[in-house]
C-alpha cells in the first residue's frame, strides 16, 4: 500500500488522517515519510491495520486492501512479467533483512535468558 493507496482506505471507511495517527500514536508527517520511503517503523503497523480494519499483508501491499492497488501479487502471477524479476528481487532482500531482524532478536533472547538463570541461581 503506498500513500494513495492509504488516503482512499480512509475515505472509504470514513476515516480522517489527522484521527488516524493520533489512534497510532506518529505524526502526520511520520506517517507520510513512511509511506513514502518505505520505512514505517514495526511499532506502528499492528496499529495502523487494527485502525484501517486491515491485514499487515495489505498495509505492506502484498494483498490488495480495499480499494487499493496490489503490485507484488501483479507481479508474482504474471499480469507484469517485466517486473516480475524486480519484485522477486525486492522480497528477497527484504526477506533477507527479516532474517538479520530474527537472528539479531534470538541473541537478544538468548542473553536475557542467561541473565534470567543467573538471577535464578542467586
Amino acid at each position: 500500500m503506498d500513500y494513495n493507496d492509504l488516503q482512499i482506505v480512509l475515505k472509504q471507511k470514513g476515516l480522517q488522517l489527522d484521527d488516524l495517527c493520533k489512534d497510532v500514536g506518529i505524526t502526520v508527517d511520520g506517517l507520510r515519510k513512511g509511506f513514502k520511503n518505505n520505512s514505517l517503523a514495526l511499532r506502528y503497523i499492528k496499529p495502523l491495520c487494527i485502525a484501517l480494519g486491515i491485514t499487515p499483508n495489505e498495509l505492506i501491499g502484498w494483498e490488495t486492501a480495499v480499494g487499493g492497488s496490489n503490485i507484488y501479487a501483479a507481479n508474482i502471477s504474471g499480469v507484469n512479467n517485466q517486473n516480475s524479476g524486480e519484485a522477486i528481487v525486492a522480497l528477497k532482500d527484504e526477506l533477507k533483512e527479516q532474517r538479520a531482524i530474527i537472528k539479531e532478536k534470538e541473541k537478544q533472547i538468548n542473553r536475557l535468558i542467561t541473565i534470567i538463570e543467573k538471577n535464578k541461581s542467586k
